[in-house]
This record gives C-alpha cells, sequence and structure tokens, in this order.
C-alpha cells in the first residue's frame, strides 16, 4: 500500500512525512522531527539525529 502511494505525485511527499513522523516516535523523539525532513538543509541533520542520538527505543 505505502508503494503504490509513493507513486502518486505530491502523495509521496505526505506519505515521506508520515514515515518519518512514525521513526521519529519510534525512536522515543517528537514526531514533529518528521516535519522537519521536508525542509532541505535540515533535513539531513533530522536523518543524522535520529540515526545517532541516544534515546529510548519504544517497540
Amino acid at each position: 500500500m505505502w508503494l503504490i502511494l509513493f507513486l502518486i505525485p505530491l502523495v509521496n511527499i505526505v506519505v515521506s512525512i508520515i514515515i518519518w513522523m512514525k521513526i521519529a516516535e519510534m525512536r522515543g523523539k517528537p514526531s514533529w522531527l518528521g516535519i522537519l525532513w521536508i525542509i532541505p538543509p535540515i533535513g539531513l541533520i533530522v536523518v543524522g539525529y535520529l540515526a545517532f542520538s541516544d534515546g529510548e527505543y519504544n517497540t
């Protein structure tokens, strides 16, 4: 289902924001970090922050 939504223009932006919000929540960070992903220079910082920061893992 998600893969099909990625193929639709403009919908793929919304879907990727939702996915990044879920990733942030699963890492124990605030979900609004997923919204910052769409800003180009800040997006790289957000990805690095989520990848390398210590946090609680919510499963």
